[in-house]
């Protein structure tokens, strides 16, 4: 008999180095794109399968990302990726998508691709609107991540 062990996950090892915003036609689209770095750390072989009640909290506080098709080309799509395991940062692409859809813009695209860094990618999504665009406020904050033990998007907070 084996005995599995959980990965270790330290939250604070993804950061997000950089955040830019293109906003003209640009190498990925010719509307306007935030292009954020992203540093995994010990994160990098994570999946999301391999985070206890990760798929369960994740899809509890934003439960429209049951629309997204992702590459399976139908609703549900990005939710059966999630469920079987997903890197994190196709998983940042989405939920940023999703947080903006949500205010009422009209975003689909977004690329994750290695940075050519170690344990870096870059996660490209589209934008419409500046002030959404405007999430500069994400480098300084320290948002509690979907595997923690918070079960509500009332009970995240910035700065813990």
């Amino acid at each position: 008999m084996s005995t599995a062990t959980e990965p270790q996950i330290d939250a604070d090892q993804l950061q997000v180095s950089r955040i830019r915003a293109l906003r003209g036609p640009n190498y990925w689209r010719l509307a306007p794109v935030i292009a954020c770095d992203v540093q995994l750390g010990g994160l990098e072989q994570i999946s999301s399968a391999d985070i206890p009640g990760f798929y369960e909290r994740l899809t509890e506080a934003i439960p429209t990302l049951a629309e997204h098709h992702c590459t399976r080309q139908e609703p549900g799509g990005f939710l059966e990726r999630l469920r079987e395991g997903t890197h994190l940062p196709h998983i940042l692409e989405h939920v940023a998508l999703e947080l903006q859809s949500l205010t009422g813009s009209d975003v689909s695209f977004g690329r994750v691709v290695p940075s050519g860094d170690p344990d870096t990618w870059w996660v490209i999504v589209a934008y419409e609107e500046e002030e959404v665009r405007s999430m500069k406020q994400f480098d300084s904050a320290h948002l509690r991540p979907p595997w923690s033990k918070r079960r509500n998007v009332a009970e995240y907070q910035c700065g813990d």
